[in-house]
């Protein structure tokens, strides 16, 4: 028989503070998803749809794919890197359409619980699987969580689960007046609870439960009572032989529907997804400080490279490609090139690292044809360089023509052997090619008329390649154009023309292109290659007629070259080179709306102009009476319950001290100023953010979301922090940059040990001087390894109860 017991559990929702600051630990949990295609939306091939998928994460909206118009099978590829809050619950991608009528109907979903993206096939590389949809429920609407003490013990042949019910969050909204109450059924033992008020009701009620069928369910149904009327809130369904013998398990547990409530006829459509999922515990950003200051200092020796850091790893990773069998190193020269590039750009020593790496590579270079073109880590590096530094750069060069082509959609094909064969040939090649050359003429001024936007890192980089190629006499006497050319590699070559190619890839523009766009584009990224080798001889006999106006620009881009590496005009500020001109106080705004501002005093929202930018958010009717608050003292930023002012859209920024709401006047623009707010948070360099808060206001005594009384009553919400975050900038977290660093060179701990031993066995009488200093280096840098890996296993380990993914650990 089921007894009831007293509750010895404590409330957990709030983020306790750790004692120390410095010891606070961070996880960095990432889930990269890309949405390719889905099969059969209706078995009538005439019914063709527009569509498109919702990312969902712990029921809220946190990305979109893009529109398909009328398909009955839509290619979407899209793809999508989500920054989670460790304690996520599910991931949900759903797939609608939308009738001709503007009726938007969901068509299926696939629901990723925490435990499935956990699994171990979702870690690592990125793998693409079908996934049938599954109907969704119509009839009930189910959101929130419960947590739950669970503790199993047996005698004889029972087993006796001791359970405690403390509390729940976030469940459907039902009314202002919810009585919630649950039921727990095991076997033929039922318990029942009494009922609290509110969506986030607490109980905190233990029952002691018993059975002799391991292979049964404990099932915990919640309700809502109003009047005489009883309404479904959501079930747990929890294996009794998941729960561990005489392990107290607490856990937040994800309420669902009931399995009834599902229609268990396949609906035939199907989803291509890829998934890959990484989660690691960062150390505070302190403990890797004398690891990245002695790479900083240490990674690269400009007098001889081979005696270096970088020299060494570089050698380790040609041998892991050149041996038969395992790699020796479990990574390869872009992901050590994206590490180090954004750790060393945090700290303003980036232009210094590349100048080193680059001249190394351009004083062995015997031909200025294979100059940076191989697989280099210098032009793997100066590659990350770009991207990171000149993202922005990029958009606003190649922007505007590319939306254009998107938008015309016109035909630029210039092969005759692709024309219809009864068309008149000359007169639409004459017609395409003179389209073709007012877009490349478009993208050739945007280009050649932006040295001033270009970014003053960048243009000192070049500056420094141009110049380390210009004392390679042989290279330049062979090729005296050797110069020019090792820059436009990069910039015309591996910056502008592959952007050209795949504008999605670089976040240009994210629409689907229509085979005459991706043609169009393909051409002019043939034209940009051409220009940058500064040769306009060609293969393909269907360019000849290009072939002056590439001849004309070849100059153009030899000029445009000289004025990008004339820095003369360029200051360094905090390891940064810009120029005089430039206020380093400017940000570009990541948001910017009018909103209504809620006045206590006046119990209403005023219309106010807010700004956000990535370090600080302002509001101002007007410019004298401007608010402003700094991003890293804000605390939360979440949407507020529909009954806390009787209005749909309203969200609230939290601090130490204040919550500010506001109105957003729509759904679609409070979704966008909450996405904006969590990118300026991921970037921040505050550890304040919290991982619940109220989801009402404080009115008239009480709290409208969970009814307690105290103004500082623990949050009764869970905080949804997914950002949505640009592969290309996310590496420019700092923090995040300095433990990616880390963990790569743990994980060339053992190999590195081994090459000590190596050198330290061979004798280089000519050298021996040298080859001493580089292997006292490698021992001071295995010896820092040694140091933050003790500190991870003395400080992260114990915190990791809840992860699979473990940063390789060395023993020494």
């Amino acid at each position: 028989m089921a007894t009831p017991r007293d509750s010895h559990i404590s409330d957990t929702v709030a983020t306790p503070s750790p004692l120390v600051e410095d010891l606070r630990c961070d996880w960095n949990t990432q889930l990269t998803l890309r949405i390719s295609e889905a099969k059969k939306l209706s078995q009538k091939r005439t019914d063709l749809l527009d569509s498109w998928c919702d990312v969902v994460v712990d029921d809220e909206v946190v990305a979109q794919t893009g529109v398909q118009l009328q398909k009955t099978s839509p290619f979407f590829d899209d793809s999508f890197t989500l920054a989670l809050a460790h304690n996520f619950s599910f991931v949900s991608v759903r797939l609608k359409t939308i009738d001709r009528k503007n009726v938007i109907t969901e068509i299926g979903r696939v629901d990723l619980q925490r435990a499935d993206l956990f699994n171990p096939r979702n870690i690592g590389e990125l793998k693409e699987t079908w996934h049938p949809l599954v109907k969704p429920v119509t009839n009930v609407a189910v959101t929130g969580e419960v947590f739950l003490e669970l503790h199993r013990t047996r005698h004889g042949a029972v087993d006796t689960i001791d359970i405690t019910v403390v509390k729940a969050r976030d469940l459907t909204p039902q009314g202002s007046d919810m009585k919630c109450v649950f039921d727990i059924h095991l076997d033929e033992e039922q318990v029942k609870s009494k009922h609290t008020s509110s969506r986030h009701p607490t109980w905190d009620q233990s029952f002691t439960l018993h059975t002799e069928d391991s292979r049964s369910d404990l099932t915990i149904t919640l309700w809502n009572i109003s009047g005489r009327k009883v309404f479904f809130l959501g079930q747990v369904i929890i294996p009794v032989r998941s729960i561990e013998f005489n392990v107290r398990r607490y856990a937040w547990e994800r309420v669902r529907p009931r399995v009834t409530d599902y229609d268990e006829q396949p609906i035939g459509t199907t989803i291509r997804l890829a998934i890959k999922l990484s989660s690691e515990l960062m150390l505070p950003e302190t403990s890797y400080e004398p690891l990245i200051s002695f790479l900083e200092d240490r990674a690269v020796e400009e007098d001889d490279y081979h005696y270096s850091v970088l020299g060494t790893l570089e050698e380790l990773l040609v041998e892991s490609t050149s041996q038969a069998g395992e790699a020796l190193l479990p990574y390869n020269r872009e992901e050590l090139a994206r590490s180090l590039m954004a750790t060393f750009l945090s700290r303003g020593r980036a232009v210094r690292c590349l100048r080193a790496l680059n001249k190394s590579v351009i004083e062995q270079a015997t031909e200025a044809a294979t100059l940076f073109r191989g697989n280099s880590l210098a032009a793997k590096c100066t590659d990350q360089f770009m991207k990171l530094v000149g993202l922005d750069y990029l958009h606003k060069v190649l922007n505007p023509t590319i939306d254009i082509i998107f938008a015309e959609n016109k035909d630029c094909e210039i092969d005759p052997s692709k024309f219809p064969k009864k068309s008149s040939q000359k007169s639409i090649l004459r017609k395409h090619a003179e389209q073709l050359i007012k877009y490349l003429n478009m993208t050739l001024d945007a280009i050649f008329q932006s040295v001033e936007a270009c970014p003053g890192d960048m243009r000192k980089a070049f500056a420094d390649i141009h110049e380390a190629t210009s004392k390679n006499a042989a290279l330049v006497a062979a090729t005296p154009d050797s110069p020019y050319t090792a820059v436009t590699g990069f910039l015309f070559l591996r910056f502008f023309a592959p952007a050209m190619l795949n504008p999605k890839l670089f976040g240009i523009n994210q629409a689907q292109p229509s085979d005459r766009v991706v043609r169009t584009l393909t051409l002019l990224a043939k034209i940009i290659t051409t220009i940058g080798n500064l040769n306009s001889s060609g293969k393909e006999s269907y360019m000849d007629p290009l072939r002056p106006i590439i001849e004309d620009n070849i100059d153009a881009a030899r000029h445009y070259i000289d004025q990008i590496i004339n820095v003369k005009n360029l200051k360094v500020v905090n390891g940064v080179y810009v120029k005089h001109d430039l206020s380093l106080s400017a940000d570009e705004a990541l948001m910017e709306a009018r909103v209504g501002l809620y006045l206590p005093q006046n119990n209403s929202f005023k219309r106010r102009e807010m700004v956000l930018v990535r370090s600080d958010v302002s509001w101002a009717k007007k410019d004298a009476d401007k608010q402003k608050i700094n991003v890293g003292s804000i605390v939360n930023v979440e949407p507020v319950d529909h009954d806390a002012f009787d209005m749909p859209y309203i969200f609230q920024l939290v601090t130490p001290d204040t919550i500010y709401y506001f109105d957003a006047t729509s759904e679609a623009l409070r979704n966008k100023w909450l996405q904006a707010f969590r990118m300026a948070l991921f970037f921040s360099v505050s550890d304040s953010v919290r991982s619940a808060c109220h989801t009402g206001r404080f009115h008239k005594g009480m709290w409208t979301c969970c009814h307690a009384d105290d103004a500082e009553a623990v949050a009764c919400g869970k905080v949804h922090s997914t950002t949505v975050v640009d592969p290309l900038r996310a590496s420019t977290n700092a923090h995040q940059a300095a433990h990616s660093l880390y963990g790569l060179m743990m994980a060339s701990y053992i190999v590195l040990k081994y090459r000590v031993e190596e050198l330290a066995s061979k004798s280089e009488p000519d050298n021996a001087e040298r080859q001493a200093e580089h292997i006292e280096t490698l021992k001071t840098l295995l010896k820092l390894l040694r140091s933050v890996n003790f500190e991870y296993l003395l400080l992260a380990k114990p915190l990791r109860a809840f992860d699979v993914t473990d940063i390789r650990v060395a023993k020494d």
